[in-house]
């Protein structure tokens, strides 16, 4: 997903969502690693700077969403699929904060040149304005604030 279909699909969204989130720190962050000896695309990806040993997902080529569902059996593990080079990952949940549905996880996007606005409207939404000094302003707006942060950070990074 490219970063103006990951702030669509943020705009779209009715809820908080583990795979919007999953697809927000893959585009910002995901180091793809390894060669796939099925397709010849990464095996998995790693944080840029992190320990190899700790991944954000591996790459399943070949498995389909039905896949997962039979060998992930344990209700109490979550199951974050997104598609990434032709394949579906599963994304580490361990490693994926709740960007969607946490104001506290959202500032982790946060620009540290950027100032914040925050306008929240009685009648659903909240509206998200990022501005520096030099005039420019991105905005975000949905019904969740976690999600209009998001939206306004990721229009903020594409710049």
């Amino acid at each position: 997903m490219s970063p103006a279909e990951l702030i669509a699909a943020l705009e779209a969204a009715d809820a908080p969502s583990r795979e919007l989130d999953a697809e927000a720190i893959f585009n910002l962050y995901a180091k793809p690693v390894g060669v796939s000896t099925i397709d010849g695309g990464p095996k998995g990806y790693l944080w840029p700077e992190d320990n190899p040993s700790w991944n954000l997902g591996l790459r399943f080529p070949g498995k389909d969403r039905d896949w997962f569902k039979k060998v992930r059996r344990d209700p109490d593990q979550e199951t974050i699929l997104i598609e990434r080079d032709g394949a579906l990952v599963l994304a580490n949940a361990l490693r994926i904060p709740r960007l969607t549905a946490s104001i506290d996880a959202s500032e982790t996007l946060k620009l540290p040149e950027f100032n914040i606005e925050i306008r929240s409207f009685p009648y659903g939404y909240h509206v998200i304005v990022m501005s520096q000094n030099d005039g420019s302003m991105f905005m975000g707006k949905h019904k969740h604030e976690a999600m209009a942060r998001d939206i306004a950070w990721l229009k903020a990074r594409q710049q």
